[in-house]
């Protein structure tokens, strides 16, 4: 029974320290779900038209020609990216009518082609935003396999020190020698085997889960997959 009480302190420390190592990963398990699913998802969608503007340049350029006086070739190209081309056009002819509502009807393009503008600007600052994102989640989940990867390696050095201890406290208090010489050996092995264990640690791994397929192409990329 006296042997059982010295042990009760090796055993509370013990009990202390994986607890503490517990409670540590269960409160970043806690936001792993949803870095690994809604971290960066957008509060809104944007209500995209179904018209996509054209990519051949020389095309649209060889049909804008009587803006070439006017706007360079990589500004008409922006221009018709922006869907703004028509509204461009329509200023250049009624700039020639010097009339009230000539004027009027020019400011309104304008408007309309500012609005057009600053809804592109909008979004571009929102997939920028989304980019650092998904930057700052994919570094929160490498935190997070760290942090696993880190507390195996803690718990398995307890184990070794708990096991050395153990085994030197029992040769002490058991008089037979063969017992206690085995009780050593035991010992010994066992912390050896656990220390052995941090040398070559099992890696954790962690899904990421984007429903942008240019984000999960760039971390495809970044990752080596094809």
């Amino acid at each position: 029974m006296s042997f059982v009480k010295k042990l009760y302190p090796i055993f509370a420390a013990f009990i202390l320290l994986t607890s503490c190592v517990s409670k540590k990963n269960q409160a970043i398990k806690q936001n792993i779900l949803t870095l690994r699913d809604s971290y960066c998802k957008a509060p809104f969608k944007y209500n995209y038209e179904n018209k996509l503007p054209s990519y051949n340049s020389d095309s649209i350029i060889s049909a804008n020609q009587q803006l070439k006086g006017i706007f360079s070739d990589q500004s008409i190209l922006i221009l018709n990216t922006l869907d703004n081309l028509d509204e461009v056009n329509e200023i250049v002819k009624l700039k020639k009518d010097s009339t009230l509502s000539s004027q009027v009807k020019v400011l309104q393009l304008k408007m309309k082609i500012n609005s057009k503008i600053t809804i592109a600007l909008t979004e571009l600052d929102a997939v920028a935003a989304e980019f650092d994102c998904e930057g700052e989640r994919v570094a929160q989940i490498g935190n997070y396999v760290d942090n696993l990867n880190d507390s195996r390696n803690n718990k398995l050095i307890l184990y070794s020190i708990a096991a050395g201890a153990v085994a030197s406290i029992a040769g002490g208090i058991v008089k037979d020698e063969g017992w206690s010489s085995a009780i050593d050996i035991s010992g010994g092995a066992l912390g050896a085997g656990f220390g052995l264990a941090t040398l070559n640690p099992k890696g954790k791994k962690s899904r990421i889960y984007t429903s942008k397929k240019f984000i999960k192409r760039h971390l495809e990329r970044k990752a080596g997959i094809t």
